[in-house]
């Protein structure tokens, strides 16, 4: 497994989780103070089943996470580890990328005037 490759992907990773809290933090600031967007029926599906496979990933991390429990314990790590450790890093570029996607689609949300009152 490339060094560059893992330390690339968890950096990655942290910065796109750093922004899509800001853009989170965004998002619920606008939703207190009583702010409407428009979200049309398309774009809502399309963010609902990003939303879903964001889910599937992480949970896909996770269990892969537990169950690499025992390899801090062993002196070697085996093929097995590597391919292991190898498709671990491949998850999380993959989630990097979808929240790029997410974080994209939020900004446009947000970026959106509000819908004009009908009188």
């Amino acid at each position: 497994m490339d060094r560059r490759r893992v330390f690339g992907a968890a950096a990655k990773f942290a910065a796109r989780a750093r922004e899509y809290k800001e853009v989170m933090d965004e998002w619920e600031r606008r939703q207190r103070a009583g702010e409407s967007m428009t979200i049309f029926r398309s774009e809502a599906d399309e963010l609902r089943a990003r939303l879903k496979m964001t889910d599937e990933l992480w949970g896909q991390i996770t269990t892969l996470y537990e169950q690499s429990g025992n390899i801090a314990r062993k002196t070697r790590a085996t093929k097995r580890d590597d391919r292991s450790f190898g498709r671990g890093v491949a998850l999380l570029e993959r989630l990097s990328d979808l929240q790029r996607d997410n974080i994209r689609q939020f900004r446009t949300f947000l970026s959106r005037p509000a819908p004009k009152a009908k009188s």
